[in-house]
């Protein structure tokens, strides 16, 4: 039995076992075309596929979920083949006088795009329809189904030739003859051929697919489907980021002129697609057009819930059916808690559960901080502001002592002055993430137990398919051997999986990441692993070494701010093109080792775009137990001087940890006061 969390790549799974989330039934009964934005495993496919009638009708589980539809959803998923087909079509469409005046060859290339992609539609859209119809889901007569071929053949598809007797043309048939078109076509355009003119039919964009659901409609319709209502047909497109900038527009544009029932559904890389302009003068895609549901703006809540529900039903399908009867809760959704596997801990009660299992000399100083913080709350905060704040009796303050050790001795020594318990309560909020490092510090941890439900969470990223890696990292360091028993005790387990084993598992994963970067086969990897690795130390030193004490609110740095203008300036001897590092930070964003946390979009823009010479971009947190920083992820900004950047990645006389080491102190040179500097992460791994 394979790990149950694995594969986490929708693509690869022959039958993918997929949730329709809230976001998915706020999509379906979306009245206006829906762009999907986020990074790569955040979600995307997963959403579209399950609102695709065919995925959902062959699903048990995923129809139980949805229910009666209102709607008909056709998936379709680009390709890299797309863009240069359509440049080689053009070529080949276009007469020689006409490619001389550049606005006449983008109207052309907007018809060839449209009607490529548009039977590409209709091929997927007949496909189903009739595989539907086999299966008993829709229950339309032989001579419906040919009335319908034949209209749709007579109102839009004329173009295609019948051979034979008509008595027997059907949907089927009707779909063989738009392959076939699209094959011969696709043929005679990436070779170039002559030929393709002579069977290229130009038709108006956004046309054919208003006349074939006109007509298929009224054949949707079985159990499946609500009879209440008028039935939307919803047309998924995934990996929309493989279109060129221009393609884009004319997909724009296409959502623009369609009408009626027939909804867009897009899913793209956040910043690489755009969602406004159309190539009709004068008009764009504004609001009212069309929404943009980002994922990557989920809120902790939204993103803990999908990944509650995608654990559970990945456990409980990957379970042998006559098993499932022994389950404590026989339901996709809840059959495994998270929360109750995972634990949910607080800092603090991590913290207790780290000095209880070891005998570190650091543990005597963090009990008598936490002591010292419940006298100050006991002595100068009233008992109805005490449960403000989390003095619970499962684990000693220690954040709250370590924070009221960074504020001044006015606040902690004269009590006469009062304390202000809105700021105190919100700078121990924000100091989480550094309390957690600074109590391994102190006990000096080797790696840190980035354990429990909320860290984990975190840790992902907002990213389903990081969650997935590090919960297969857990469920292999906590089941060994296949059996299907192990599996099931897995599931109906109430306790949660022993900390050890999670904090081993989590700092594989979190290793692997950075593994699979350095094994990728593409241009500028080594540059790529060069950054992350300097990032990551320097985040973790921004973090860990640097305390100012008139600012304690402030040590969750790691956001780093970079002038891309600059860095083009002063990198023009060492990269002529003046490309490479836009390049680099591209594809590390896109593969989702770096965040852009500036405008979405900045650093796909042009070079020449000066709204977007300034980017802020930040370590995935995934990578915070290898390198030790936040789990939570920074909130604080510091400048990268565009030089050290060009050093970084296009000059190789310092390694990156040197690098990283030398911008620190760049950044905050050292202090004459050594009370102000703590030692550092990397000096006590050598203790």
């Amino acid at each position: 039995m394979q790990n149950p969390f694995g594969p986490n790549r929708i693509e690869y799974e022959s039958r993918p076992v997929l949730w329709f989330s809230q976001k998915s039934r706020e999509i379906s009964t979306a009245k206006k075309p829906i762009f999907v934005s986020g990074t790569r495993g955040s979600g995307k496919t997963s959403i579209l596929r399950s609102l695709s009638t065919i995925h959902i009708l062959e699903d048990a589980n995923l129809a139980k979920q949805v229910g009666i539809l209102p709607w008909y959803g056709v998936f379709f998923q680009l390709n890299e083949t797309f863009s240069p087909l359509i440049d080689n079509a053009a070529l080949t469409l276009i007469p020689g006088p006409i490619r001389l005046d550049p606005e006449a060859v983008k109207n052309r290339q907007f018809v060839i795009f449209s009607h490529y992609l548009e039977l590409k539609v209709i091929e997927r859209l007949l496909e189903t329809v009739s595989a539907l119809r086999e299966e008993g889901n829709l229950a339309y007569t032989g001579t419906e189904d040919r009335d319908a071929a034949l209209e749709i053949h007579r109102e839009a598809l004329h173009f295609l030739e019948i051979a034979g007797r008509q008595d027997f043309f059907g949907l089927g048939e009707l779909r063989r003859l738009v392959s076939r078109y699209i094959d011969n076509c696709f043929n005679a355009f990436f070779v170039g051929s002559e030929k393709a003119r002579e069977m290229f039919f130009a038709t108006d964009p956004g046309s054919l697919i208003n006349k074939v659901v006109k007509t298929i409609s009224p054949l949707i319709s079985g159990p499946a489907f609500a009879c209440d209502q008028p039935l939307q047909f919803k047309i998924m497109i995934d990996d929309c980021e493989a279109l060129t900038p221009q393609q884009q527009q004319f997909l724009n544009t296409i959502i623009r002129k369609t009408r009626g029932e027939v909804k867009w559904v897009l899913a793209f890389i956040g910043g690489i697609y755009d969602t406004i302009r159309t190539v009709i003068p004068g008009q764009s895609l504004s609001s009212a057009d069309r929404d943009v549901e980002n994922l990557d703006s989920a809120t902790d809540s939204e993103f803990a819930a999908l990944c509650q529900n995608v654990a559970s039903l990945r456990l409980f399908y990957a379970l042998p059916e006559p098993l499932k009867n022994e389950l404590r809760r026989n339901d996709p959704l809840t059959a495994f808690s998270l929360k109750n596997r995972l634990g949910k801990m607080s800092v603090n009660q991590i913290i207790e559960r780290v000095i209880e299992s070891g005998s570190s000399e650091g543990r005597q100083r963090l009990i008598r901080i936490a002591e010292e913080a419940r006298h100050f709350f006991e002595l100068h905060v009233t008992k109805a502001e005490r449960e403000q704040f989390p003095l619970n009796s499962k684990a000693r303050p220690y954040v709250e002592g370590l924070a009221l050790a960074q504020l001044s001795e006015d606040v902690r020594t004269k009590p006469e002055r009062g304390v202000d318990t809105v700021l105190l309560k919100r700078v121990i909020a924000r100091k989480q993430g550094w309390a957690f490092l600074e109590a391994c510090r102190i006990l000096r941890l080797h790696e840190y137990p980035y354990v429990g439900h909320q860290m984990i969470i975190q840790l992902s990223d907002l990213c389903i398919r990081d969650f997935l890696d590090i919960m297969g990292a857990i469920y292999s360091e906590e089941v060994s051997g296949t059996s299907p028993k192990r599996l099931l005790e897995f599931i109906n387990s109430e306790h949660p999986v022993n900390l050890e084993k999670q904090r081993s598992a989590v700092t594989a994963a979190s290793e692997k990441k950075l593994q699979g970067l350095q094994s990728l086969s593409q241009p500028f990897e080594e540059e790529s692993v060069r950054m992350v690795r300097a990032l990551g130390r320097l985040t973790s030193r921004l973090q860990t070494d640097v305390i100012e004490r008139q600012a304690a609110t402030t040590t969750e740095r790691g956001l780093f701010r970079i002038n891309r203008a600059e860095m083009r300036a002063l990198a023009t001897g060492l990269d002529p093109i003046g490309t490479k590092i836009d390049e680099i930070l591209r594809r590390a964003e896109k593969d989702g080792f770096i965040r852009e946390v500036s405008e979405k979009g900045k650093l796909e823009a042009a070079e020449h775009n000066p709204e977007a010479n300034e980017i802020t971009v930040r370590l995935h947190r995934r990578f915070a137990p290898h390198f030790q920083f936040s789990y939570r992820g920074p909130y604080v900004v510091n400048v990268l001087p565009a030089g050290r950047v060009v050093e970084l990645l296009l000059n190789r006389s310092q390694t990156a940890e040197e690098w990283a080491d030398s911008v620190l102190d760049e950044l905050f040179p050292p202090a004459d006061d050594l009370g102000l500097r703590q030692g550092s992460l990397f000096e006590v791994r050598d203790r």
